[in-house]
């Protein structure tokens, strides 16, 4: 009997070709984009899941409240905190505070050079609180000898090759050797902590200086990133209220008057999006976003699959009824109906995972990911899938069954007409699936083009600043730093080279400087930690930033590197100033000498050196007084031959630090990298809009093709009595065009809802155009007109002797 009803259901997939193909294609590919998506999403919400009692790690997070009331909040701490809490929290079992800097690193013989941006200090516990497996070496002395450093798997083998790591000898910065006490296993891609060198932290004092280690001197500098694991499961609202109650009676006066602490569960980190976060992070929604796109288009394609099985079995009503004279019962066609549609639903799981296997290596090149398909059986999504797809074909098979069990023998004989519902119900149901499936659809292509008109605004936008042709290069050797003007008249009399500058850093990086600041703008004195860069003298014009007032700063002038200040327009508007007379600066910290007092020179233009999530910020510029602060050298370059000129730059700054790699980065492409989960986003919507209203076509081409045979004897009547082929088309093509007009209306408000939340995330954004919605709209109606109209014109120019003869 089983044998049977495969043979039957193969014969009537092999008969109904287009049905088959449209159920099969578009249920496969939904749910391999289903497949895709949870994985993604599960690798996402998985991250740092992998430490042994994570549940009891937690990051120690830093706010901080500015002059003017706003809340600062960041990743990191400051080095005296931790050891502070540890002393005087009893829960706390352990802390361990990581200090990341980028450095060169090389083997013994000094051959193999390489800059290595992923190294850090850190302190002995570390590998007591993370769960970091040690594949070589001992755990519990790793990190106790000052000389010892931990490399992993894949930093042993580029510098090592195939020979053993362990005790050899690698140097940091050149001149400080230490010997490798241990091997870790590759950090895991799920790791917001991802580390490939790790040193003790009393490193931090012989190549720092031993001012690191002095608490009354590190609460503002370096950051750190702090750690601390509970020895007991602690709610983190207790645990917080506990850690201010500490910093209330133990925080220097200084410190507790503008900063306090919170924790934040290591599991967490990932969708956290402080200031100075080690690693790009995700917004959690964003993740729940996908998880609701994902089982969209499979409803979308269990619509279809719904919506054409019901068709189909229309089309068979009398192959029924001839059943039930030769004695079947209802539980017979029941099995043999539940059986066709699990068939189809296992031949399309199994074309999802070959569908899957192409589409993967795509989604991971996007997204920088390393999915695979198969870890769907580790991680249980195959059986959530699996228990969704059962459920909608038991509705499927059971649906139709229940109904037919409502009819008469005659009805089944007769064929009933063209519809398993009493009057106008089965067009109800047909209509409601199909206005889902392009209300989706729809939604999805305003969403994509609302994201695209941002990313396009986004890159069109002026930033106040020249992006292009200006290559910045980080200065990580003093070598160069002290001896950087006679660098840059060489860099500037190099071909293709217009301007040259240093700056002290980018706000993307770690932030901006924020001296304590006052200013007395015509005897009213206002006091602020503002907002500061240190630069070279030429910055001004080597970005090409526009002076609103006054001048910049000039070599001409001998004071202006000891005794200027230049700011931004929202600097000005922050503390009153209208015009540049009497105006003094008085900056605190900025100089080791000495506090730095000068006069306001110039006012240049709010310009963007964040991104634009954030508002521009007051700012102030002044002259760098000491080398050490100048860590990147800005170029701007002229356009022509690029890869000679940055090969020359490179000669230059190897004869002032032979030893050191040489990097670069161009500027407009790091502010493209501040947008590129936006973008990667972006780009999924593109695809996933795709597929659904493919989709959703594939269902009205069906729905459409069975309306169209049915309609048969209709049309070719019509025909004989004179009616055209464009009359028919138009017949036959409204009712759909009206339902795509309904769902046009429907997703509008879903579509501008959607993206207007979204939008609120960026301080600076496009407007949402009437044209966003007519150009979606307008998109569906014409992929539906071709659609109905290509099978419309099939059955209207059906030669009506051919319909009408067995009449």
């Amino acid at each position: 009997m089983f044998k049977n009803y495969l043979k039957t259901i193969f014969r009537r997939a092999i008969r109904d070709r287009l049905n088959t193909s449209i159920n099969l294609f578009g249920l496969s590919v939904a749910i391999a984009s289903c497949l895709i998506i949870f994985l993604f999403v599960d690798n996402e919400l998985n991250y740092d899941g992998f430490h042994k009692d994570a549940d009891k790690i937690y990051r120690i997070t830093t706010h901080e409240t500015t002059e003017n009331g706003t809340v600062r909040n960041y990743a990191n701490s400051f080095m005296p905190y931790a050891p502070l809490l540890e002393s005087k929290f009893s829960s706390i079992a352990k802390t361990a505070r990581l200090l990341p800097q980028s450095v060169s690193v090389s083997d013994d013989k000094k051959l193999n050079v390489f800059q290595e941006p992923r190294f850090f200090y850190a302190d002995p516990t570390f590998l007591e609180v993370f769960s970091f497996p040690l594949v070589q070496g001992n755990r519990t002395t790793a990190l106790e000898a000052p000389d010892n450093i931990l490399i992993t798997q894949s930093v042993a083998k580029k510098y090592f090759g195939e020979e053993e790591a362990l005790g050899k000898v690698l140097h940091v910065e050149q001149d400080y050797a230490f010997k490798v006490a241990g091997i870790l296993a590759d950090i895991p891609e799920q790791s917001s902590v991802k580390v490939d060198f790790i040193v003790p932290m009393a490193a931090a004092e012989e190549i720092w200086g031993p001012w690191i280690a002095d608490p009354n001197r590190t609460w503002y500098y370096p950051p750190v990133y702090s750690f601390a694991k509970l020895n007991t499961q602690v709610a983190v609202e207790e645990a917080t209220q506990y850690v201010k109650s500490v910093e209330k009676q133990f925080l220097p006066n200084h410190v507790a008057d503008k900063r306090s602490h919170s924790l934040q569960n290591v599991t967490d980190v990932h969708f956290s999006s402080l200031e100075n976060e080690l690693q790009p992070s995700i917004d959690k929604n964003v993740l729940y976003l996908f998880i609701a796109v994902g089982i969209v288009i499979l409803l979308v394609a269990a619509f279809n699959f719904v919506n054409l099985f019901l068709t189909k079995i229309v089309l068979h009503l009398k192959t029924l009824g001839i059943r039930k004279v030769l004695g079947a019962d209802n539980g017979s066609i029941g099995k043999h109906l539940l059986l066709e549609s699990l068939a189809f639903l296992f031949v399309s799981l199994v074309l999802a995972f070959v569908w899957g296997v192409l589409f993967l290596p795509g989604f991971n090149s996007l997204m920088k990911t390393q999915l695979s398909l198969f870890s769907v059986f580790n991680n249980g999504v195959i059986l959530y899938l699996c228990g969704l797809l059962l459920l909608i074909s038991v509705l499927v098979s059971f649906t139709p069954l229940w109904v037919i069990s409502k009819y008469r023998l005659m009805a089944f004989l007769k064929g009933r007409g063209t519809s398993l519902f009493k009057g106008k119900k089965s067009s109800y149901i047909q209509s409601s699936l199909l206005v889902f499936q392009f209300v989706v659809a729809i939604t999805l292509i305003i969403s994509t083009v609302i994201m695209q008109s941002q990313m396009h605004y986004i890159r069109d936008k002026n930033l106040g600043i020249q992006q292009d042709q200006v290559l910045v290069v980080p200065v990580r050797d003093a070598a160069i730093q002290n001896r950087f003007n006679a660098l840059k008249n060489q860099i500037l009399r190099l071909n293709g080279v217009k301007e040259v500058s240093a700056i002290s850093n980018f706000p993307w990086e770690k932030g901006f400087y924020d001296f304590e600041t006052t200013v007395n703008n015509k005897g009213q004195v206002t006091k602020a930690n503002a907002n500061t860069l240190l630069v070279d003298e030429s910055i001004i014009n080597t970005l090409d930033m526009t002076l609103v007032k006054g001048r910049g700063f000039s070599r001409e002038y001998g004071t202006d590197s000891t005794m200027a200040y230049v700011m931004n327009e929202a600097a000005a508007l922050k503390f009153g100033i209208e015009d540049l007379e009497n105006v003094k600066l008085a900056m605190k910290g900025v100089s080791s000498s000495a506090t730095k007092e000068g006069g306001l020179i110039g006012i240049v233009k709010n310009f963007h050196l964040q991104s634009l999530h954030e508002k521009i910020q007051p700012l102030i510029l002044t002259v760098a007084p000491e080398s050490y602060f100048l860590d990147n050298i800005v170029i701007q370059l002229s356009g022509a031959n690029l890869s000679s000129t940055i090969r020359e730059v490179e000669a230059q700054l190897k004869a002032y630090a032979p030893g050191r790699p040489f990097e670069f980065f161009f500027l407009d492409e790091a502010f493209e990298q501040l947008y590129e989960r936006e973008a990667l986003i972006g780009a999924l919507f593109q695809y996933f809009s795709i597929i659904a209203i493919v989709i959703a076509c594939l269902g009205l081409l069906g729905i459409t093709a069975f309306t169209a045979t049915q309609r048969l004897n209709e049309i070719g009547i019509r025909k004989v009595l004179g009616s055209s082929v464009t009359g028919i088309v138009g017949l036959l093509t409204s009712g759909f065009i009206k339902l795509v007009l309904i769902a046009v209306g429907i997703a509008t408000p879903i579509g501008w809802w959607m993206m207007t939340k979204w939008l609120e995330g960026f301080a600076y954004k496009t407007t949402i155009g009437w044209w966003v919605f007519v150009l979606a709209g307008s998109s569906a109606l014409v992929i539906a007109f071709i659609t109905v109209g290509w099978q419309s014109f099939k059955a209207a120019t059906t030669n009506p002797v051919e319909v009408l003869r067995n009449e």
